[in-house]
Formats: structure tokens, C-alpha cells, sequence
């Protein structure tokens, strides 16, 4: 279906809106702000603690997207160009109560309320999946005596021995869950890449009341812009069918909308008050590193946080949410230590489920834990560190023909091209930019091969105007050698592997790097920038037994 069609459909059966009514749900009191730059953002949350909603990195058009109820790119049209690139975070207290649905139509209040969205919302016809019942459903019932109720999502790890050593089974284990939840679950699933253009999912079972089930699947099956390896996995071990159809969907055209929120309201101190500093109990203690293909265990249950084979720099990161800021001054005899983290949360806080997890309430606990084992002491300042600059050379790009449309980028060749062969097979990995800029597109890069860019890409390219062009490489070129592996969830992108270590080895692809040189006419250069350091001035050896 074209998107013209999609539009004239849609306009048929759309409505106006501006700013909300008085009967639309809102929320209680809201915190929105612009996200602090960081080199690799991704969404993370929404996280509901309690009667607190919080959501983090976020783009608007994932915002809107959510809000409006929208799943296909098509179905969302008009709005400005940074609606894709600008983040921002909410802090929002909902009523006792509030279901899902509630909350989205707060979040939409939100949005036309602070950021005056002003669009036409229809409905039309998209492609899409159907959940039904197969003759014999797999599913156990619910006790009501469950650890947790939901859905948890294991990391990856590496198949049994004896089966294909490429494999990285991902485990999703529910435990007292509806089926109705199944549709979020399948969107949110880890996968191989990035799409956001993903198949909306209808559940049409008919199965009520509360199951236990797993799924397990090959995520390095799980790629591409849609949802087909889940069909034998479902049939099989659920007795479900997932079958592709044509649904009525949400269509949302964006008139007008604004960069800035409005401004904070006065008094929000009274709904969000400093989370607390401190664990009821916790217990830290040295562990042996587990195998090195794998990630550590992390664990949220029963008010309870469980971080299993930890490495010390990672929690120093966690607790004091660094991101890109850099850690020096660790002992020796501490580097490659990894620990083991049991504490028992405070009476009545909640840090919802590890995914997604409200990392700011856990963190300054997490400090406190950290401070008092090792007696740490810190500040941070600003050193120089190599980071990239781009520049032109002889420039390969086409002006935008969607100068109306979002900018944004995208895994796969453009959504036009109907002849992928005109790109290289042999190379991994195949990222499309729409209508953006050269800031826009440095800024970027980090997301796009994480392991090439440690920290922001300045430009430098003095090109004005916005472009849309198509680079094709090798994914993770610089850790190819090393078994790497990266892997998009909704927490963000995660490194799995052993390219989760540093080395040099050559691996004889295409980096973006070379990408961006030979295909685009661009150069990539390092150069010394001032970058925040957080710099461990005096720390114990060993844990201080208290």
C-alpha cells in the first residue's frame, strides 16, 4: 500500500485535536526535561514505581508513538525533522489505579499539553499480526503462587554444547500472565536490529485468566522487519499461530509541534522526593568471574536486588550513572574484580522488574554500598581524550526528497527499494539516513557501531541542508575478531561476548569508518576533546567488614 493511499484513507476517518479537553486522562504532576548527552542513547523505561511513571532518552516520535498508539512507520506523518533526534525524560506521578491504556492517553495529554501537538488522528489499513489459539495450547496454569507475575527476558547466552556455536539462545520466562500481554512482549523482544517499523500484533486467543509459560528462541534469528521467526516457536512451544493479516490502525499527521516543553511547574519537589541513600540490607562480597561468554545475572525479586558476577567497574558505572565519563584511579588489585551484590530493598520503594528497571532510584543505594565497602573517595573533572571529528572531503550525498518527513535513519536499504541487491551482500549491515543533517548524522554515528564510536562525533563538515543517503558495512567491524556481539533491546544496546573486551585484532572488514569515507565522501579524524572524568582519589583493596 502506498503511502499516499495510506494517507487518503486514513483523512477519511480523521479527527483534529489540539490541546486536550478537560475530560482527557492527565497526569497527576509531571517532570519533562531534555536528556543529558550521551554517546549511545536508547529508551529506556517507561518504568512504573509505584505511582510514579518514568521514562528516559526518549525520542518524541517514540513518545508520540506510544501515546497515539501507532506501530507502522507509515501511519505517522508530518511533524518537525527532530522529532527523531531530540530525547527527552519524564517524570510523571499517575493515579492509584491506572491501567495502561490510561496512562498512554496521559501521555498524550502530556504531549499536546507541553509540547501543543496539534494533528489529524484516523485509522487505515496496515499489515500486521494475529495471536490465535492452535488445537492444544502449551500453557500451565497460574497457582497464585508465582515468585513474580509478568514477563522477564533473559540476556543472551551461548547454545548447549554440541549445537550450533553461533547460536544465542534468549530465555523469556512468564510467570501469573495474561496473554493479552503477549502483543507488548513480542514487540519488545531482543533482536539482531534496530527496526522500530515492526508489524502491530492483535491478540485474538480468546484465552483468559493467568499462565505460566518460556519462550526461548535464537536471537540471531531475530532480525529484519517483522515478526516470521517467532511463527514455529509460537506453534511449538506455546501452541499458538502468529499469522500475518491486515488490521485497522492508528494513523496520527502531525500539524504542528513544538522543541521546547513548557516549563516546569512550581512545587514538583512534593511529588517526587529524593529517593532514598540507603539499602535496609546489603551484602557485598567477591565472586568468581563466570564463564566469559556470558553476562553476569541480575535479578529483581520479592523487593530484593540480586547482581551476580558483577565487574567492579560496571558497578561503579551503574551506581554513578556515567555512561560515556571515563574511571581512573582503580586499585590494581581491584581491576577485573567482579562482585556479588544481594540488598534488600527499603519498605514500600519499587524499582519495577530488571526490564525495564528504575535505575534512579537504585543508584544512590548502590553508591552508599560502594562508599562504605571501600571507603571510596571521588570528584570528577575534564581531561583530553580522542574522539572523532567529521569532516568533508568530496561529499556523496543526495539533498533529502522527504524534507517534511522526519529524520531519522534506519536499518535495511530504503523503504522504496525493492532491489536490496544493489547493495553488498558479503557486508552485515545496511543503514539508511532520511532528511538529516550533517550535526545530526555525527551525532548519531555512536548508535550505529557503538564499538567505533566511544564517545560523540563532532562535526565539522560545514554542510548545510539535510541529505538522505545509504552506507553499507560490516556491522561491529572493529570487534568482528573478537566474537562480538550487539544486541538492541528496549533498555538499550547491550555487548554481549567476548567483543565485550578490548583488543586490537584486525578483522579485515568494512568499518563504518571506511564506510563513511568511501561511500559518502566523508572522512572520520581523531582529535582531543575535554571529556568529564571521574577520577578515584582513595578505595580500599579489599571490602571493609563493617
Amino acid at each position: 500500500m502506498t503511502r499516499v493511499r495510506i494517507l487518503l484513507i486514513a483523512l477519511l476517518c480523521a479527527s483534529a485535536f489540539g490541546q486536550s479537553s478537560e475530560t482527557a486522562p492527565t497526569f497527576l504532576a509531571a517532570d519533562v526535561r531534555h536528556s543529558k548527552s550521551i554517546s549511545v542513547p536508547s529508551m529506556m523505561g517507561p518504568v512504573i514505581s509505584g505511582d510514579t511513571y518514568k521514562v528516559r532518552y526518549a525520542l518524541l516520535v517514540e513518545l508520540v508513538r506510544r501515546a497515539y498508539g501507532i506501530v507502522d512507520r507509515n501511519m505517522l506523518t508530518g511533524g518537525p525533522p527532530w522529532m527523531a533526534s531530540g530525547r527527552y525524560d519524564i517524570k510523571a506521578k499517575i493515579p492509584a489505579g491506572s491501567t495502561p491504556e490510561q496512562i498512554n492517553l496521559m501521555l498524550r495529554s502530556l504531549l499536546e499539553e507541553r509540547f501543543k501537538l496539534v494533528g489529524k488522528l484516523g485509522t487505515a489499513k496496515a499489515p500486521g499480526d494475529i495471536l490465535t489459539a492452535g488445537k492444544r495450547p502449551l500453557l500451565k496454569p497460574a497457582t497464585g503462587t508465582e515468585e513474580f507475575s509478568g514477563c522477564r527476558t533473559g540476556m543472551p547466552r551461548p547454545a548447549e554444547a554440541g549445537s550450533d556455536n553461533r547460536a544465542q539462545m534468549v530465555t523469556v520466562t512468564c510467570r501469573n500472565a495474561g496473554l493479552d500481554a503477549l502483543p507488548d512482549l513480542i514487540r519488545n523482544l531482543p533482536r539482531t536490529s534496530n527496526s522500530w517499523i515492526l508489524p502491530r500484533v492483535v491478540d485474538r486467543t480468546g484465552i483468559t485468566g493467568k499462565w505460566n509459560f518460556d519462550i526461548q528462541y535464537d536471537l540471531m534469528q531475530a532480525h529484519g522487519d517483522d515478526n516470521s521467526f517467532l511463527v514455529p516457536i509460537f506453534e511449538r512451544q506455546l501452541g499458538l499461530k502468529l499469522e500475518s493479516t491486515t488490521l485497522d490502525v492508528p494513523f496520527l499527521e502531525i500539524a504542528s509541534m513544538s522543541l521546547d516543553p513548557t516549563p516546569n511547574p512550581p512545587g514538583l519537589e512534593k511529588y517526587f522526593p529524593p529517593p532514598p541513600t540507603e539499602f535496609e540490607v546489603a551484602e557485598l562480597k567477591p565472586s568468581s568471574a563466570p564463564d566469559p561468554r556470558t553476562r553476569q545475572i541480575s535479578e529483581i525479586r520479592n523487593g530484593r536486588v540480586i547482581l551476580t558476577g558483577m565487574p567492579l567497574s560496571q558497578l561503579i558505572r551503574l551506581a554513578w550513572d556515567l555512561d560515556d565519563t571515563d574511571v581512573v584511579g582503580v586499585p590494581k588489585a581491584l581491576e577485573g574484580a567482579r562482585f556479588d551484590l544481594v540488598a534488600k530493598m527499603p519498605d514500600g520503594v519499587q524499582v519495577g522488574s530488571l526490564s525495564p528497571l528504575d535505575l534512579d532510584t537504585l543508584r544512590p543505594m548502590m553508591q552508599d554500598v560502594l562508599v562504605r565497602k571501600f571507603k571510596m573517595k571521588t570528584h570528577t573533572e575534564e581531561r583530553p581524550a580522542d574522539a572523532y571529528v567529521l569532516k568533508a572531503v568530496k561529499p556523496k550525498l543526495t539533498p533529502t526528497a522527504y524534507p517534511k518527513d522526519q529524520a531519522m535513519w534506519h536499518t535495511g536499504p530504503p523503504y522504496a527499494t525493492t532491489d536490496k541487491n544493489t547493495l553488498n551482500p558479503a557486508l552485515g549491515r545496511v543503514v539508511t539516513g532520511q532528511n538529516l543533517t550533517m550535526a545530526q548524522f555525527a551525532s548519531l554515528l555512536p548508535g550505529m557501531d557503538p564499538s567505533a564510536f566511544p564517545r560523540p562525533v563532532r562535526d565539522a563538515t560545514g554542510l548545510e541542508g539535510a541529505y538522505d543517503f545509504t552506507i553499507n558495512y560490516e556491522r561491529y567491524a572493529i570487534l568482528a575478531g573478537r566474537g562480538g556481539m550487539m544486541v538492541y533491546t528496549p533498555g538499550g544496546v547491550m555487548m554481549t561476548g567476548r567483543g565485550a573486551e578490548q583488543s586490537s585484532e584486525p578483522s579485515g572488514k568494512i568499518s563504518i569508518i571506511e564506510a563513511v569515507s568511501k561511500q559518502l565522501g566523508l572522512k572520520l579524524e581523531l582529535e582531543k576533546r575535554p571529556f568529564p572524568v571521574m577520577v578515584i582519589d582513595s578505595m580500599e583493596e579489599k571490602i571493609v567488614e563493617e
